[in-house]
């Protein structure tokens, strides 16, 4: 059903706001992926370290431990535990911003009482703050996200040199 079957709306108020509605709802969409993307990350190190001490570098094993296995192995601990609470930050629930209010009171005043051009445009700035919100906390979650990603790596490496000071 379209927004002009049930509010007169012109044609062009019609496209605006089912367009503004899509990038809310793709918005959030992209946002269900980066916390998808974190929770893989975060997945796939615990897998690498878990593997890592099966596989028992014999660095991990032998009585005195080198200078150097113990930098990589400090390395890659502390590049682990960083990278679980950026990934658990990326990860964390968000204040989901839909459009639109719930107070009652705001919803007969500037919805239902409002003129046809203040409803809309009343309709469309909602649509514009929820947009403006999600992109930034996707932001957030990019930017936490590459940035495990970096750390993903220097855990590869502490874990490597381990393997290969040992």
């Amino acid at each position: 059903m379209e927004f002009s079957e049930r509010v007169d709306y012109t044609r062009q108020q019609d496209l605006v706001l089912a367009q503004k509605y899509l990038q809310v709802q793709g918005l959030q969409q992209a946002s269900d992926s980066l916390d998808n993307k974190a929770n893989a990350l975060l997945q796939v190190s615990g897998l690498i370290v878990a593997l890592s001490s099966v596989v028992a570098i014999p660095g991990f094993v032998i009585d005195t431990p080198t200078t150097g296995v113990k930098i990589g192995i400090g390395v890659a601990f502390v590049a682990f535990a960083a990278m679980v609470g950026l990934s658990l930050l990326a990860a964390l629930p968000n204040k989901l911003e839909l459009p639109g209010t719930l107070d009652w009171h705001d919803l007969h005043q500037n919805y239902v009482f409002e003129t046809h051009d203040g409803c809309f445009a009343h309709l469309l700035s909602d649509c514009v703050q929820s947009i403006e919100q999600i992109r930034a906390q996707n932001a957030r979650k990019a930017t936490l996200i590459r940035v495990s990603a970096g750390l993903f790596v220097v855990l590869l490496l502490g874990l490597f040199s381990t393997a290969l000071l040992s």
